[in-house]
């Protein structure tokens, strides 16, 4: 039987899906992309929002161990092994295939000339049409049977219930975050009920809650301190970036990263360097005795409002020594993580102790899982994208395999 007779289905229309979709409808087969809203790539649209960071530039050795996972079959060696057959550069490349270029920014991150993701997206779309992707949207996966034929799907549509027959079938839909994506975690009680073990939800990359004195939200709601480091008690590899004030705590890059971290700590505190280009004895030399104790550090170490009030919602005796110790190590008690749908990715889904190395369900050959859907996590910086476009490459390539097997 010749590829251009198989049928593969594919339910999800993040990066994950709609890459598998390009590489599987490219080698011949005869793809079918189902997504449950109508128009598919919505996360993908809701990430460019702020820029559309597709990737980072730093060394391959280090990329790699961007990826955690509580599953055995996603640890640093199979990253290693789906970076390379679907590298940062390769990434970088596959966008400018559109005609758009790349550029690397001050913090090493890639996006996109533009950083239009609506622009790549359009473009993604028509060239998957033109490879013969037929798109069903509007469709809810329900349930996946074994016939003598190949899998059943049953697929709930706006014209009933559909019952489909395909030879192989690519999960690919979603964590828990930005439910209204789509990406919902609706499909987890299917899974168990098939005996497919996944590991709970919980938020990735998110806001902490802290609380705030009223005081200080009347006075700081919204505003950023910026180039700091921070670092928790169970990870003390800092992370510099920006921090912003919330009504119901903080948000930031150099805080998304230590959420892994900071979920196992039965107390999450995380620490703050507010001048960390300015080591203790450099600040104490600084010091001048002009105006008054609180005006003469301002304008020593060049605080601004928010560094000098989180230095002052910690109650401090105000001398010297004590506030050279809060400058370069503040402490911030957080209460808990963010909910789930409101975090940028989810941690948790399909354990990998369950799937080969291409994500093939081993109780169930010819069903695959890609994407977040699965166990794994990683910080922003564009590893969560480069991620969903490897683990792509790495199950597509499985499922030529499986259906080329005879």
């Amino acid at each position: 039987m010749s590829s251009l007779s198989k049928k593969i289905a594919i339910i999800g229309g993040g990066p994950s899906g709609l890459y598998t979709a390009e590489i599987l409808s490219r080698n011949g087969y005869q793809v079918e992309l189902f997504d449950q809203k109508s128009s598919v790539g919505r996360k993908f649209l809701v990430a460019g929002r702020g820029g559309l960071n597709i990737t980072h530039s730093e060394p391959m050795e280090l990329f790699a161990q961007r990826y955690f996972s509580t599953s055995i079959d996603f640890m640093e060696e199979r990253w290693k092994l789906a970076l390379r057959l679907f590298s940062p550069l390769d990434l970088k490349k596959w966008v400018e295939s559109f005609g758009i270029e790349t550029y690397i920014g001050s913090s090493r991150r890639v996006y996109p000339e533009g950083d239009s993701a609506a622009k790549l997206l359009l473009a993604w779309v028509e060239r998957l049409k033109n490879q013969g992707v037929i798109f069903s949207l509007k469709h809810r996966w329900k349930s996946f049977e074994k016939k003598e034929t190949g899998w059943s799907l049953l697929m709930d549509s706006e014209a009933g219930e559909r019952s489909l027959i395909f030879d192989a079938v690519v999960f690919a839909m979603g964590g828990g975050s930005w439910p209204e994506t789509g990406s919902d975690g609706g499909w987890i009680d299917s899974f168990l009920n098939k005996g497919i073990a996944v590991t709970p939800l919980v938020s990735a990359n998110c806001g902490w809650e802290v609380a705030w004195e009223t005081w200080f939200l009347e006075k700081f709601e919204g505003k950023a301190i910026k180039g700091v480091e921070v670092w928790s008690d169970s990870s003390p590899e800092r992370r510099r970036g920006d921090l912003i004030v919330t009504r119901y705590g903080l948000e930031g890059g150099p805080i998304y990263a230590l959420t892994r971290t900071l979920r196992e700590e039965k107390e999450p505190r995380m620490w703050i360097d507010l001048k960390p280009d300015l080591s203790k004895e450099e600040l104490e030399k600084r010091y001048r005795i002009q105006r008054g104790f609180l005006k003469d550090i301002e304008k020593s170490w060049n605080l601004n409002s928010l560094s000098k009030g989180l230095l002052l919602r910690s109650n401090p005796d105000r001398n010297l020594d004590t506030f050279l110790d809060r400058v370069k190590r503040l402490s911030i008690e957080l209460k808990g993580a963010r909910a789930l749908q409101e975090a940028i990715s989810s941690a948790g889904g399909v354990r990998g102790e369950g799937l080969n190395e291409v994500g093939m369900i081993c109780q169930y050959p010819g069903l695959f899982c890609v994407g977040e859907m699965l166990d794994w996590e990683a910080p922003t910086g564009g590893y969560l994208l480069q991620g969903c476009f490897s683990g792509a490459a790495v199950t597509a390539g499985g499922v030529d395999r499986y259906l080329s097997r005879d």
